[in-house]
């Protein structure tokens, strides 16, 4: 999980996120089943879906994944509609997921140590890694923290295992990286981790860069 800047609201929300909302909530107060259903999956859109997936770059907002490509996206709820009606067209409530931290996730929510926003939160204060029994793991500094991995069970085999054998080759070019550092491949060792930061498991590699390149080369990673 990575910070994020939320764009501009997509227009299909601008234009009916408060008829849609009016009309849900009308719906749930009927009881009507095949009204409410119609009601709570209008945040649908292609523009709404398009918007995210630019927002996070087709990566889950919370185990930083690729989706596009390989599955479908999730248009993710942190406050789940379920529980929270009132914010399924929230544009501030939308995010992006995979489908195993979406179901995970499902309708947890914890008012007193809330899951964590990417678009709103300094998401290192709450989350960090550590080498543990299996590969590395995501570790929480807060209660947050705790919440985030807890709800979204960034903890999960295959997920530590996707990031211990991403681990071994970023720690790979670091070590080519320190260990002749005036060498001309340095610099593009270098970029390329720069690079690497903004896509798949981006918090992870900047977390392994900053922890094991040598002192004297950080400058050149900020």
């Amino acid at each position: 999980m990575r910070c994020v800047t939320r764009p501009a609201m997509p227009e299909s929300l601008r234009q009916n996120a408060e008829i849609w909302k009016r009309d849900l909530m009308a719906a749930l107060s009927s009881g009507k089943s095949r009204q409410i259903k119609k009601c709570i999956n209008r945040y649908r859109k292609v523009d709404i879906r398009e918007a995210l997936e630019k927002m996070y770059r087709g990566l889950c907002c919370y185990c930083e994944s690729r989706i596009i490509g390989v599955a479908f996206s999730h248009i993710e709820h942190r406050r789940p509609k379920s529980v929270q009606p009132e914010y399924a067209f929230d544009w501030d409530n939308l995010h992006l997921a995979c489908q195993k931290c979406n179901h995970a996730k499902g309708s947890k929510w914890d008012e007193c140590h809330q899951i964590l926003d990417s678009a709103q939160d300094a998401i290192s204060e709450h989350l960090n890694y550590i080498f543990g029994e299996g590969g590395l793991k995501r570790w929480p500094e807060t209660h947050r923290g705790e919440t985030t991995i807890d709800h979204a069970n960034l903890n999960r085999l295959a997920l530590v295992e996707n990031r211990t054998e991403l681990t071994r080759i970023i720690l790979l070019l670091i070590d080519i990286l320190n260990e002749d550092p005036n060498a001309p491949r340095a610099e593009r060792i270098v970029v390329e981790l720069q690079e690497k930061t903004s896509w798949e498991f981006g918090s992870m590699i900047k977390w392994l860069s900053h922890r094991n390149i040598h002192p004297d080369l950080l400058v050149l990673f900020e």
